[in-house]
């Protein structure tokens, strides 16, 4: 199924489409289509409250206002005419709107944290990614994933393939967990709603799984639930569950897939570093 050849068993979506940087299968939405947000602008979105103040500037003015405003994460310009716009504190939820479009401030903590750009996928939505041809095998593999869930509580699906039916990788009431619980996996960090995260996940062909998040590994085990979580090649799936109060609804920026182990630095460096997360020799705390 793959559209072309991938790039040393590598998938690269970077989510301003369904195509893979590197080559390989198109990303699949199979159970509804939601929306892409541009990393940087938007023409006909409207990010409504939140706003600082009103700017009567023409709109090429308009980045540098909000740059030298503080606390300005983004602005929203009047598009039907070539001046005005909304400098904005918090850009968090959209709506379709011609006579508006959005710019984020690139330069600001937010943008990194929190920024609502990338795939938009609500709730029963989801995205999946037939791997065959371009993983090469079944029980060595890295998955590396940015998102960010607009609800931590509960169960909330992040992976799984259908082989491994209610079984996968969720938040639970904030912590990234294996399901079942039993399978020794879970990591201490407590997840706020609304902030990207970095989701990585490794297996050895020794049947070692390994969790990460933010380039950091915060949990390993030898897990005996379906044969140690090999993956199906046809059904890799992200945020979806048949179950609706399992169900993830959220912006992804990233997903990647690897036909091997990655190791502890190896996932640090894709990862790069965020606020808050030490990784000796790669990341230092901010």
């Amino acid at each position: 199924l793959c559209q072309s050849k991938c790039k040393e068993g590598h998938l690269d979506y970077q989510m301003d489409g369904f195509i893979s940087e590197t080559g390989g299968p198109y990303l699949r939405s199979p159970w509804g289509d939601g929306y892409f947000i541009g990393a940087k602008g938007n023409e006909g979105v409207d990010f409504p409250g939140a706003d600082l103040k009103y700017v009567n500037v023409e709109h090429s003015k308009c980045a540098s206002e909000c740059r030298n405003t503080e606390s300005c994460v983004g602005y929203v310009t009047n598009a039907p005419s070539s001046t005005g716009c909304w400098l904005k504190s918090k850009m968090d939820r959209f709506t379709d709107n011609e006579n508006r479009d959005s710019y984020f401030n690139t330069k600001v903590e937010y943008y990194q944290l929190a920024a609502p750009y990338g795939f938009r996928f609500n709730q029963g939505g989801g995205l999946s990614v037939p791997v065959r041809g371009c993983v090469d095998s079944d029980y060595e593999y890295s998955v590396l994933f940015e998102a960010r869930l607009e609800d931590v509580k509960g169960w909330k699906s992040l992976m799984r393939t259908d082989w491994w039916k209610e079984k996968g990788l969720f938040v639970h009431d904030g912590r990234v967990t294996m399901f079942p619980s039993a399978a020794g996996l879970s990591c201490e960090e407590d997840l706020k709603e609304d902030l990207f995260y970095k989701f990585g996940l490794t297996r050895k062909k020794s049947g070692k799984v390994k969790l990460y998040l933010n380039g950091l590994k915060c949990s390993q085990a030898f897990p005996q639930y379906v044969n140690g979580y090999t993956i199906s090649m046809d059904d890799l799936n992200f945020f979806h569950d048949e179950d609706r109060k399992y169900q993830s609804s959220g912006y992804v920026r990233q997903i990647q897939v690897w036909s091997k182990p990655l190791s502890d630095e190896e996932m640090a460096k894709e990862s790069g570093c965020h606020p808050g997360i030490e990784y000796v020799g790669a990341c230092k705390s901010t």
